[in-house]
């Protein structure tokens, strides 16, 4: 039983995923678009969550080499929403921090990205939107505890 809830659990999301990618994702990478990559937009959102890292720690972060990260923050660094601190007590040790610059564009973001998906869900009615919130707030707290 446990298997088949597995298979069937695996199955409903694979094909959730593509449907999130197109009626949500995807505008809100068209709203970002304009100055970020998805990508870069990620390293803003881990930044201000996580605080400053090095590019290990953030290439980890993001799954991927630190080679990969070298231009992705390079760009932010042009942009000037992260910057390069070194250790004062090891020049060796460098950690990407977010500026106020970044920070003042997440905030933007993040109301734009609100903006948007308020305008999304008016299209819904009051029990669509209930079950919809329940949903997100299941699915939220069920997703945490994936290891």
């Amino acid at each position: 039983m446990v298997e088949n809830n597995i298979d069937a659990a695996a199955m409903e999301l694979s094909e959730l995923l593509p449907l999130l990618q197109q009626k949500l994702i995807k505008p809100f990478e068209q709203l970002s678009k304009s100055k970020l990559s998805p990508m870069q937009f990620h390293v803003l959102f881990i930044l201000e969550e996580q605080g400053d890292l090095s590019m290990t720690e953030l290439s980890n972060k993001l799954l991927t080499s630190k080679q990969q990260m070298t231009p992705i923050v390079d760009k932010l660094i042009t942009h000037r929403f992260v910057e390069r601190k070194h250790n004062v007590l090891d020049r060796r040790i460098i950690k990407i921090s977010l500026s106020l610059s970044g920070k003042r564009y997440i905030e933007k973001m993040k109301i734009d990205i609100f903006d948007m998906l308020k305008n999304k869900f008016q299209s819904l009615n009051d029990d669509d939107l209930g079950n919809l919130y329940k949903t997100f707030v299941e699915i939220k707290s069920i997703i945490n505890k994936l290891t």
